[in-house]
Order: C-alpha cells, then sequence, then structure tokens
C-alpha cells in the first residue's frame, strides 16, 4: 500500500508539473517544461512536423523541443486514413502538427542545437 501511494503521487507530479523561472537581473519569465517517462506505449501515433510544405517524420519523445507558441493547426487522422498517406508506420494513426510560418527558422534552430 505504502509503495502504491508513493507511485501514484509520482506520477501525478509528473503529469502535473509546470513552472516559471525568474531572472531578476533581466526582469525576464522563462516557462519550464519537465517531461516524465513512466514507461513505452504500445500503440503510438506517428507523429509528423508539417513545415511550409514539407512533412517531417520526428520521435514522440521530441515534442518538448516544439514551442506550443510555434503551432498553427494540429490535425489528427485516424488509423485506415493515416495509413493510407503514411503506411505501415501509421497503423496507429498521425499526429500532424503544422508549424506557423513565422516560426520555421527558431524550429530548425532549436532541433539543429539539439542534434536532431
Amino acid at each position: 500500500m505504502k509503495n502504491f501511494f508513493f507511485l501514484s503521487t509520482a506520477l501525478l507530479i509528473c503529469l502535473s508539473v509546470n513552472g516559471q523561472v525568474s531572472d531578476s537581473t533581466n526582469n525576464e519569465t522563462r516557462n519550464i517544461r519537465i517531461y516524465c517517462k513512466a514507461q513505452d506505449l504500445e500503440n503510438v501515433p506517428y507523429f509528423v512536423l508539417v513545415l511550409d510544405k514539407n512533412e517531417i517524420e520526428f520521435d514522440n519523445e521530441k515534442l518538448g523541443l516544439i514551442d506550443l507558441g510555434w503551432v498553427e493547426n494540429i490535425n489528427v487522422l485516424k488509423d485506415e486514413i493515416a495509413v493510407k498517406k503514411f503506411g505501415s508506420k501509421a497503423e496507429h494513426g498521425a499526429i500532424l502538427i503544422k508549424i506557423k510560418d513565422k516560426n520555421l527558422k527558431d524550429l530548425k534552430e532549436k532541433l539543429r542545437t539539439n542534434r536532431w
């Protein structure tokens, strides 16, 4: 019972952590994202970044590199439609994340610096 309590508390903390850092010298506030990975998901969808007219496959563990303000829209393709478009790698669906044109340079820089 004690182990269950600690495990459930840890999972709740991992799923709900959000914070801010304040830089008093520059009077700036920055958001911090904390991600926890408890276990691998079995039926992970196929993730695609839509950059201008290009579609780029990416790993779901890299989602934290995308600033939410850069997202123009998100489209979800269900199983059969996703397989028609992307093949068997999208058997569990596909999530297409369209990045705003004005943020393409920022995203490319972030991906380059994170060795993606």
